[in-house]
């Protein structure tokens, strides 16, 4: 794969593909779903409730998150999730550096028809579901964004992404099992819609950053848990 300086990456967009027998995300997630053996685009079956967008506070915090964070093959997936970081994602960056501050927690999303991965706030815009960049959040500005999908995802049950910050121009971060793609989320604002696909998108999304892009310093923290965004709460190192 091709190499991109930091501000290539910060620049735009970019859609990478891996090796699925190697990183086997799909399995993981199978056995963290009781061993599910459909499609993962139908996932939501496991839920018995209606499914329909719900507030910022509450998005991961449903169904499909307990299971997840609380399945005994959480360890697998995080052994996993980080030797694909060092192995695949930290060789992307042109850079000297080998030291790299990483979400600690890949944040895991589901959206399932009907709903949307991320809640609404009530100053949404209008069919702009969670309409945010992650600068409103409190993130370190040095943080690179990445996706990957688990599922597949295209048009309304993908992510919307500003091509630049403040351009006001979106693409639908369309991408298949075995993509990912990376922008600079920070500032560029992204947004779901109502899933009207009728499938499920799985994904999981994380934030990279060089070890020099990192300010040690920095005091503020995540608004919904207050987590602090340096080493050894919101990031750990990893090194190549």
């Amino acid at each position: 794969m091709r190499r991109l300086t930091y501000d290539e990456l910060k620049g735009g967009q970019y859609i990478f593909s891996y090796d699925i027998v190697k990183y086997d995300f799909e399995g993981i997630i199978k056995k963290i779903f009781n061993h599910w053996d459909g499609p993962l685009s139908s996932i939501h079956i496991h839920s018995e409730r209606t499914i329909q967008p719900i507030e910022r506070s509450l998005d991961t915090q449903t169904i499909f998150h307990r299971k997840f964070y609380d399945s005994p093959h959480y360890d697998e997936f995080i052994e996993l999730y980080y030797r694909f970081v060092r192995e695949v994602v930290l060789p992307l960056f042109d850079s000297t550096e080998s030291k790299f501050v990483v979400q600690k927690d890949a944040a895991f999303r589901v959206n399932p028809p009907n709903g949307s991965a991320l809640g609404f706030r009530s100053n949404d815009p209008d069919g702009k579901i969670g309409f945010h960049c992650d600068g409103d959040y409190n993130h370190q500005a040095g943080e690179i964004n990445f996706i990957l999908t688990l599922s597949g995802q295209s048009g309304n049950n993908s992510c919307y992404i500003e091509t630049s910050p403040g351009s006001n121009d979106y693409n639908a971060a369309d991408i298949n099992y075995g993509q990912f793609i990376s922008f600079y989320g920070n500032k560029c604002r992204h947004y779901n819609k109502v899933n009207d696909t009728g499938m499920s998108r799985l994904s999981i999304d994380f934030r990279v950053m060089p070890m020099s892009k990192y300010d040690p310093t920095y005091s503020l923290k995540s608004v919904t848990k207050e987590k602090r965004f340096v080493i050894g709460d919101y990031y750990t190192v990893i090194t190549l």
